[in-house]
């Protein structure tokens, strides 16, 4: 949604502007798990993308790493057994990526994609009363090696941010 409203906006500046719209590339990754891309960040030479797989019956977080060119560089799932989506990402002063998501327990598994990212409202309607929602945050070397993950209890990540200085 929010790149669609990027690139429509984008799309009414060019015109008011006078000048056309040019694409620099669009890039379509296919796993066989029904992707999903929720958040986007770039800096120097690193796009870090967010979001979810579904290889089987629960969801995998999904982190993409490209270049400017739009080349994958690399791309990370994370799986605790029950639910995991990666909200957002940002790249970081070192070029390392930093993401936010979050789960739910397999102990409510039997609630129907309660965590969908497209489904997001109903999480705010349920967090209140709900124990088996978790945070996760993460960081990502440059390489693709995970540096730490982070876990914390009844709630959630939906946004990350990096300061000049590393932190998040």
């Amino acid at each position: 949604m929010r790149t669609t409203t990027l690139a429509i906006l984008a799309c009414l500046l060019g015109m008011a502007a006078g000048s056309g719209v040019d694409t620099l590339w669009v890039r379509r990754l296919d796993l066989g798990s029904d992707e999903s891309g929720v958040g986007i960040d770039s800096r120097a030479d690193a796009i870090a993308v967010a979001g979810s797989a579904r290889p089987s019956s629960t969801d995998d977080w999904l982190v993409v790493r490209l270049n400017q060119s739009g080349n994958i560089i690399w791309t990370r799932t994370y799986d605790s057994g029950a639910d995991d989506f990666a909200y957002d990402a940002c790249v970081d002063s070192g070029a390392d990526i930093l993401v936010a998501g979050f789960g739910q327990s397999s102990a409510s598994a039997g609630r129907p994609n309660l965590l969908r990212p497209r489904g997001l409202g109903q999480v705010w309607k349920t967090l209140a009363s709900d124990q088996s929602l978790y945070a996760l945050t993460a960081k990502y070397g440059t390489g693709g090696d995970l540096e730490w993950l982070r876990s914390d209890s009844n709630c959630l990540a939906i946004g990350i941010a990096a300061d000049p200085a590393g932190n998040s």
